[in-house]
């Protein structure tokens, strides 16, 4: 599985392999940016484990285990 994002961490595009294709999956945010990992800001590959995917992709900061605001209903 491949995750990427785009500059301003309002959009994720996952790339996904499974036996008899690919799957792109998408998700964009209309207020607020995802909480991307410093290392991976600078352009450096990431590994995640499926929890920490998961985390990201509903608002929590990896660092600081809360939600963002903007996720906040």
């Amino acid at each position: 599985m491949f995750v990427f994002t785009n500059k301003t961490r309002t959009r994720v595009k996952i790339l996904h392999r499974d036996g008899s294709g690919l799957w792109l999956m998408a998700k964009r945010l209309e207020e607020g940016r995802f909480s991307w990992p410093k290392s991976a800001e600078r352009g450096y590959k990431l590994v995640l484990g499926s929890t920490a995917l998961r985390m990201l992709l509903d608002g929590i900061e990896l660092k600081h285990g809360a939600k963002k605001a903007c996720y906040e209903v």
